[in-house]
């Protein structure tokens, strides 16, 4: 129960604080607001069903608690979804050991197929790997606390004694990765003021990845002048998606007896580059068809010229058929250029716009090309980009969208 009353409410008020033109106008599909009714009735019905388990056997009524969410927009309320329907199947799936009744066993279980679903999806449309590694991470009723302890504001007195703990929160700095966080990432882990400098000569701090197939250990070093509540850990390999990263006064295994903080959640990117479309263009084509083509090409994705409001020294033709809207333009919103191999090379950059909802076309890259398209919501281009090059088009783009020409 403490892992779906969470989300219950959270969807509840999801969708009384947003429209489904508030979805659409972030850029959002049109379906997008259906689908999220329909895992929020999920949630709803799970946690009717469980109640009801719960009384039948005997187990005293707990009321909702009051949460804060932190939501402020259509993105980031699709951010914490899908992280707490990751906490939901992590939840299921470390609970599923502690449940000796089969037909509970079975009623949990159904539950985490769901709740898997709900959040393949919501990684999918935030532009993340939608099944991210082999196995999820199974979490303890402790470790489950920690994470939802920090969106819980406050309980009704009258509710039973919670028989958890939660351990001393880690917060993973995103920032300090760069870009995406992948392999070989080295990240700053923040207790936010509580001290882990060892208590004794000989105690030694270790940093694990929880796993069902085993803790994915790494290095951890207490940064200098941090007095023990800043960490760097190197992301190691064996660990995708939504990851859990705890700190252990032992290398042996990761239980609720040896953690000493954590988890903290942390979103690890599959290893690679994340880049803008773009190619060559060829002999007699026309820049527009050129920036078409090779999004196509590259993505699978048609998309058209979009018109945009952005200041101009080119002029309307004066002998033309074709009508021109004042200020609406689809001329190159930025040129660069890059030395490559002592080749100067001339890019112009396009914003356009393709259909998130069509599947991508195969067959598409030329030979030697092997891209994945991914959509980034608009609040995740900066982070998700590995060039600051690519970063700086893309925050231009968008500025013009929301009409903030920058010069």
């Amino acid at each position: 129960m403490k892992a779906l009353r969470p989300e219950a409410t959270f969807y509840r008020q999801g969708l009384a604080n947003f429209s489904s033109s508030d979805f659409t106008n972030a850029g959002f599909n049109s379906s997008l607001y259906q689908n999220i009714q329909r895992i929020a009735s999920d949630e709803s019905i799970h946690v009717d069903f469980l109640t009801s388990a719960l009384t039948a056997a005997g187990a005293p009524a707990t009321a909702e608690c009051t949460y804060n969410f932190g939501v402020t927009s259509p993105a980031s309320f699709l951010t914490t979804a899908s992280i707490l329907e990751g906490v939901g199947v992590s939840a299921y799936l470390g609970a599923a050991a502690q449940i000796a009744n089969k037909a509970y066993l079975t009623a949990g279980g159904s539950i985490l197929t769901v709740e898997a679903r709900h959040n393949s999806y919501l990684r999918a449309t935030l532009g993340e790997a939608p099944f991210a590694q082999p196995f999820d991470a199974p979490l303890s009723p402790d470790e489950v606390y920690t994470l939802a302890h920090g969106f819980i504001a406050s309980c009704p007195d009258s509710n039973p004694a919670i028989k958890v703990r939660p351990f001393p929160g880690l917060l993973v700095d995103p920032a300090s990765a760069g870009a995406a966080i992948t392999t070989g990432s080295v990240v700053t882990v923040d207790t936010q003021g509580y001290s882990l400098e060892p208590k004794s000569p000989g105690a030694v701090l270790y940093a694990a990845f929880v796993s069902v197939a085993g803790s994915v250990w790494t290095n951890v070093t207490e940064l200098p002048g941090s007095g023990g509540t800043k960490f760097s850990v190197t992301i190691p390999q064996g660990v995708e998606g939504q990851s859990y990263l705890v700190f252990t006064g032992c290398h042996d295994a990761v239980t609720d007896d040896t953690v000493v903080a954590g988890p903290a959640l942390v979103e690890i990117s599959e290893t690679g580059e994340y880049l803008l479309p773009k190619g060559r263009k060829d002999i007699g084509e026309s820049l527009e068809r050129t920036a078409i083509r090779e999004t196509y090409e590259e993505t699978g994705i048609p998309v058209q010229l979009l018109p945009h409001k952005m200041q101009t020294l080119a002029t309307v033709p004066t002998n033309t058929e074709v009508s021109y809207e004042a200020g609406h333009v689809t001329e190159p919103i930025a040129v660069a250029q890059r030395l490559v191999e002592g080749k100067l090379k001339i890019i112009f950059w396009y914003v356009a716009r393709g259909d998130s909802t069509n599947a991508r076309i195969e067959g598409t890259q030329q030979e030697g090309e092997d891209f994945d398209t991914i959509w980034v919501a608009s609040d995740k281009v900066a982070s998700i980009l590995s060039f600051e090059d690519d970063r700086r088009i893309a925050s231009r783009a968008l500025n013009l969208m929301n009409g903030k020409f920058e010069a």
